[in-house]
């Protein structure tokens, strides 16, 4: 039986150099506000997460080490951010049962269409900017 929102821990936690690839705050104000009664839980780095994943449901981040899927006890389901999910492919979680996504080809139409507007550019046809280009 799936577990209801009240019943349900999501952590959220990607530390990375580049702060553009962190999620912001209002990712978990944003779950908070369409699901008030799930306890969701943003972390900006890693130094809490040891003691928030026993009880945590759902994880949202980068990746989780072997050693620290043996303390998520409750955890059904990790959503990586990372493109791939060749991080998160090693056996203790491939035999754990926790489902495992992640946002690849989310953007795939929208950069399907940047790319042909780039040929189609390149080639001296850009209708969008209403000139031909002599190359």
């Amino acid at each position: 039986m799936r577990a209801t929102p009240a019943e349900t821990k999501l952590v959220i936690c990607v530390w990375h150099p580049f702060s553009e690839w962190r999620p912001k705050p209002v990712l978990a104000e944003s779950i908070r506000e369409r699901y008030p009664e799930m306890g969701v839980l943003h972390l900006p780095n890693y130094d809490t997460l040891p003691r928030e994943l026993p009880d945590t449901n759902i994880f949202v981040g980068y990746s989780l080490r072997a050693e620290q899927i043996v303390y998520a006890r409750e955890l059904k389901w990790i959503h990586s951010t990372a493109a791939g999910v060749a991080q998160l492919m090693y056996p203790e979680l491939r035999q754990s049962g926790i489902t495992v996504t992640n946002a690849s080809g989310i953007f795939s139409r929208a950069i399907f269409r940047i790319r042909c507007a780039i040929r189609t550019h390149r080639n001296g046809r850009c209708r969008t900017c209403g000139t031909s280009r002599n190359i």
